[in-house]
């Protein structure tokens, strides 16, 4: 009579087994609908909005690459540095600073704006200074970096870029970048400068605990449903064998 039933008949024929497979099968879709939620939600990176516009990708300007200048070059620049900060720096006779500033420093802005004193550079007062110092930080084909130390009552740091003009026979340097030392970490540097923007990093907004609590609980049904109907088995044999001999 067994014989002529199937297979899955003959499994599912003892309500042990029966529990058994029911067990297991419980399990199989606990596990798979945490991994489901872990695989689905895990990674929110294809729910944020993408933007596209139309037209040739934008390319990267090539990092600047660092160059010795001669020393005509760096008593020239240094002397529009000093020229800048007598000028625009001190805030006297602002319409000088005009000549030797870049259009990337002027923003737009017209001479007559510019003649006003409200320019985007840093202000400092003439009468608190005791002294400057200079230093090349950087330089290259057509950029120079200098460390410009005023020392007043008491001392402050500020950092200043200057930018080539004109050809290399007949050139002239600009000043194009000033900001006070305490913002040079917040102001890009002569590699940054022409380097891309580093894309933001894109983070989950679920907690990490959310992601890492369906594995780990997929991992412990899978170690605790062997033990369990091991554990199982054991106490019915130990039962069975005291009938038996209660019985004898």
């Amino acid at each position: 009579m067994d014989e002529a039933r199937g297979p899955l008949a003959r499994l599912l024929a003892s309500p042990r087994r029966r529990r058994r497979v029911a067990w297991a099968t419980g399990v199989l879709l606990l596990a798979g609908a945490c991994a489901f939620i872990g695989v689905r939600y895990a990674n929110t990176g294809k729910r944020l909005p993408e933007h596209f516009r139309k037209g040739p990708p934008q390319v990267a300007p090539p990092p600047l690459k660092a160059a010795a200048l001669s020393n005509d070059d760096r008593d020239a620049a240094r002397s529009v540095a000093a020229h800048f900060i007598d000028t625009a720096v001190l805030r006297q006779r602002i319409d000088e600073s005009w000549e030797i500033s870049a259009p990337s420093l002027r923003q737009g802005m017209t001479r007559a704006q510019w003649r006003t004193g409200n320019i985007p550079v840093t202000p400092f007062p003439a009468e608190a200074v005791l002294g400057i110092k200079y230093r090349v930080d950087w330089s290259g084909i057509d950029k120079i970096y200098l460390k410009v130390a005023i020392i007043p009552k008491p001392s402050a740091n500020l950092t200043g870029g200057l930018e080539r003009a004109g050809s290399a026979a007949n050139h002239r340097w600009l000043v194009d970048y000033w900001v006070p030392s305490a913002a040079v970490s917040a102001s890009p540097s002569p590699r940054a400068r022409g380097a891309a923007a580093a894309p933001a990093e894109l983070k989950s907004r679920i907690p990490a605990a959310w992601i890492i609590a369906p594995v780990g609980l997929i991992l412990a049904l899978i170690l605790a449903v062997p033990l369990v109907l091991a554990s199982r088995g054991w106490l019915r044999r130990r039962r069975a064998e005291r009938a038996y001999r209660e019985s004898a």
